[in-house]
């Protein structure tokens, strides 16, 4: 089963149903249960109205359609006038409609318009790496941790290269309070001849404080700063860090850098306050 997903094919409709003369409008639409011999001796028309009036009218047969129930009518627009149209298709029998449908679509006078891109993948089959990659990933966001890191385990076990595999693991060792776990995981991707992602480098500082290996954490968030640039939640997690060192004067340095970065957190311009209170003057 997937959204928009019509036997062989994937629809994909535009916004605000606007197409230009360099478009092919696609129809699709599906007839179930076709009784007797109406997918023989039965009319499909579809039939374009430009604003309202007649314009153009395909006609044929159900049993035109090799894919029955799913029907898919590709009409070229180039020679269609730019205008306001709908389309209605509709079945009949010896003349008699059986039943029908409508929708209505602009035809703009611009040459081109912005489209969306779209990107999709088969899901693979069981026991593949980026399978279990996937249902892990799915089932920590259900909070089922204890599924989610058997899954995760043994896609980082087919593919012990994956950064992305591992951060996934260490999140849900991190949820299960197994901060050594998380750091070990990480320990390969983030070891100084490699060049890890932001991301991982946050995740093992967060795991090794987690772990209260303060001083790892510090020396991971050095690297972070040191290669992607300084930023309010990276002072913040150093600050706590060298409070976990008993390090207050470092501490309070970092905090003040963040709140130079970003004055709106109240949370940290207490802590601010709280360590001023501490450091002898």
């Amino acid at each position: 089963m997937k959204a928009f997903r019509m036997g062989a094919y994937q629809i994909y409709c535009q916004p605000n149903r606007t197409f230009t003369r360099q478009d092919t409008l696609a129809v699709a639409f599906q007839l179930h249960n076709l009784a007797g011999n109406i997918a023989d001796a039965g009319e499909i028309k579809i039939e374009f109205l430009k604003d309202g009036q007649p314009f153009r009218t395909i006609a044929r047969k159900p049993s035109d359609y090799a894919g029955l129930p799913d029907i898919l009518e590709q009409v070229p627009l180039a020679d269609f006038i730019p205008a306001h149209y709908t389309v209605r298709v509709s079945l009949a029998m010896a003349g008699a409609e059986i039943v029908s449908a409508a929708e209505e679509f602009d035809l703009s006078f611009a040459e081109a318009l912005p489209r969306p891109w779209f990107s999709s993948r088969i899901l693979p089959a069981a026991g593949d790496p980026v399978y279990e990659e996937i249902m892990g990933s799915q089932l920590f966001r259900l909070g089922r941790l204890d599924e989610a890191r058997g899954f995760l385990e043994s896609a980082l076990r087919k593919r012990p290269e994956s950064e992305v595999t591992a951060a996934n693991l260490a999140r849900v060792s991190l949820a299960q309070d197994d901060a050594p776990a998380a750091a070990k995981v990480l320990a390969p991707f983030v070891a100084p001849a490699k060049t890890p992602l932001y991301e991982t480098l946050v995740l093992a500082a967060e795991a090794s404080r987690a772990a209260e290996d303060h001083a790892r954490s510090v020396e991971l968030l050095d690297r972070a700063v040191a290669r992607f640039g300084v930023n309010a939640a990276l002072m913040n997690a150093m600050g706590e860090s060298y409070e976990g060192m008993g390090k207050t004067k470092e501490a309070l340095t970092a905090y003040e850098r963040s709140l130079q970065l970003s004055p709106d957190q109240p949370r940290i311009k207490q802590r601010v306050e709280e360590l001023r209170k501490k450091i002898p003057r």
